[in-house]
């Protein structure tokens, strides 16, 4: 019997540590378990010595790095070695391969993880692959917010930049609503790309504000705010996404709204104890369900039964 402390795991990244999808999948679970994590380098491809587990992050051919090839061959050569290869999706990558190459690349794999039961959804409807869900979570945070009375509250949105007016289409109504009623309120936004300005009415331009995303002033951004704006992503691609914003505000005890309904964002933006009280629950709910070693336990578990020896029928 095959036990994780009889493994080692390796994970391999997508990218550095400042990619948001990377630090979530693989730096920040690698760092909580206390194992080794990489980047996926085109020319100098990992050494298969270095690991009995490699948990490969996003990784996929791209025709402008020319790597197909080399991904399929370096997978191939970890199999025959007796390696575990596990192919972990925060996105639904096979929408930018052909449908013969994904499957041909995911039928080389040991497994298949995704970040989101809609991407599990997807993943099977689309390719038939049944994959294990492994949620996004956050490594523990000290510091969350203590609302206090604001005369202008501050609404925070973050993401990466090409998302940004998708869900805010979603969000345009209810705001320029809480600026038809008189409802004071501050705008901020925290992305890759602060020069490009929201496209909105100049009411709506004039109380927001755009902040460059950087990982040493995110939170204490996050705390100077107090109500987490978070429209979804329209259509199936929002259903594939992860909770991973949401459970980012929660950490920090910031109160969640969508931006569809007008009540409830009505009710945060001019009522402090509410905000506290929602802000109290979200936090509750991270600490319960999203700290990052629930995720290395998960990751564990599925290693483990990965290297059980395959039990033949009698």
């Amino acid at each position: 019997m095959v036990g994780i402390m009889d493994l080692s795991v390796c994970f391999v990244a997508f990218g550095p540590r400042h990619l948001g999808s990377s630090r979530l999948r693989a730096w920040n679970v690698a760092e909580a378990w206390g194992v080794p994590c990489i980047v996926w380098d085109d020319e100098d491809l990992p050494s298969l010595l270095i690991a009995d587990v490699f948990i490969v992050q996003k990784v996929y051919p791209q025709p402008h790095r020319n790597f197909a090839t080399k991904l399929h061959q370096w997978v191939r050569q970890a199999r025959a070695l007796g390696k575990q290869v596990i192919w972990d999706l925060c996105d639904p990558i096979w929408y930018w391969m052909p449908d013969e190459e994904f499957r041909d690349l995911a039928a080389l794999m040991s497994a298949v993880v995704v970040s989101s039961g809609g991407l599990q959804v997807f993943l099977e409807e689309d390719h038939g692959i049944k994959a294990t869900v492994i949620e996004d979570r956050l490594p523990y945070q000290n510091v969350f917010k203590r609302h206090e009375s604001q005369a202008v509250p501050t609404l925070v949105w973050f993401g990466y930049s090409s998302n940004r007016m998708p869900c805010f289409s979603a969000a345009a109504l209810p705001l320029q609503r809480l600026l038809s009623n008189g409802i004071p309120f501050k705008l901020k936004i925290i992305d890759n790309a602060p020069e490009q300005q929201l496209a909105a009415n100049s009411a709506l331009a004039s109380v927001t504000s755009h902040v460059r995303w950087s990982e040493d002033t995110f939170i204490p951004e996050l705390l100077t705010s107090d109500i987490a704006l978070l429209p979804p992503y329209p259509g199936n691609w929002g259903e594939m996404k992860s909770g991973n914003k949401m459970m980012t505000a929660a950490w920090s005890g910031l109160p969640v709204s969508d931006g569809i309904s007008y009540t409830y964002l009505r009710d945060l933006v001019t009522n402090p104890p509410y905000r506290q009280t929602e802000g109290e629950w979200m936090r509750q709910w991270a600490e319960t369900h999203y700290d990052v070693r629930q995720s290395v336990t998960e990751w564990m578990a599925l290693c483990t039964h990965l290297s059980q020896p395959v039990q033949e029928e009698r």
